[in-house]
């Protein structure tokens, strides 16, 4: 027998097949709304020029009712078949991070067994252990100012664990139809500054290449142009109170004042500054690619 080459559909690739569905029978409706809606529009016309129109439109009005009917069902049947494209992706996407994650958590099992050992031949030998960090602790927690703690190996090596655990728990929660920034367990030391969101969200949600954006993403990128647009709206005001002080000086000399002329120049000027800020944060989001090394399981 001959063997027949058969395409694996990627996961992604399937995420795009179904979302190619949906927005073949969203055109189809779009489509049948408008010529439903142009025909309405022009009935009365057609009716009063061609006294045969008033029977033949009635069936076209139906028609095209019919197919925007049909093609609404077609999306409502569609829409949870893209979600679970989605989820299928995202899954397939954390199952990719888990070998990092069970290597880690091996090597911190080892590494605790092997403190408990040490740990035990040491009290064995000198009696009661106390680590010096919990001593430094115990000390300096209820004095004033900043301290410096030397986190042991396995505190190390546990924070080194949760950063690898985090993209995972995004992964999960986005294939549940959770938003990640309301997971009581990532909340705690992702959304309060450290780290920052974009180092946790895996490029297949975060960022313009992501085949399923994070709600987060697509908040920071609304955001971002918001920031800009609205920089853009002071710029403009400033603008044109400049513009209407040129032309009052023009009018009656160059004695002539305008109230807060002074401080719109100054204002524009920091203006420029600051859309440079905000356009540089928005490009950092749509248009630059993290990139990632790709670790296999």
């Amino acid at each position: 027998m001959t063997k027949q080459n058969v395409k694996v559909t990627t996961p992604a690739e399937e995420v795009e097949r179904q979302r190619s569905v949906l927005a073949q029978w969203e055109a189809e409706a779009a489509t049948a709304r408008a010529e439903l809606e142009s025909l309405q529009s022009r009935a009365g016309e057609e009716v009063l020029d061609d006294a045969a129109a008033a029977s033949r439109l009635p069936a076209l009005m139906g028609q095209l009712s019919a197919r925007m009917d049909i093609a609404q069902r077609a999306i409502e049947a569609q829409r949870p078949r893209v979600a679970a494209a989605e989820s299928a992706y995202l899954l397939a996407e954390a199952e990719k991070l888990r070998g990092p994650v069970k290597r880690a958590e091996n090597a911190l099992a080892r590494h605790r067994e092997r403190t408990a050992e040490l740990l035990r031949l040491l009290e064995e030998h000198e009696g009661p252990f106390v680590p010096k960090a919990l001593l430094d602790f115990e000390e300096n927690k209820s004095s004033a100012g900043p301290h410096e703690y030397v986190l042991a190996r396995s505190e190390v090596m546990e924070n080194d664990l949760a950063a690898l655990r985090r993209p995972v728990l995004v992964l999960e929660e986005l294939a549940a139809g959770r938003d990640p920034m309301l997971n009581p367990e990532l909340s705690g030391g992702l959304w309060l500054g450290q780290p920052d969101p974009a180092e946790v969200f895996p490029p297949a949600v975060w960022g313009p290449d992501a085949v399923v954006p994070a709600p987060a993403y697509l908040r920071a990128v609304h955001a971002a142009r918001e920031r800009v647009e609205q920089i853009d709206r002071e710029a403009e005001a400033c603008q044109r109170l400049i513009e209407a002080a040129d032309a009052r000086r023009a009018e009656l000399g160059e004695a002539a004042r305008v109230t807060g002329e002074a401080k719109a120049r100054q204002k524009l000027s920091s203006l420029e500054e600051r859309r440079a800020d905000a356009e540089a944060a928005l490009e950092s989001l749509v248009a630059a690619t993290v990139q990632t090394e790709q670790v296999d399981a």
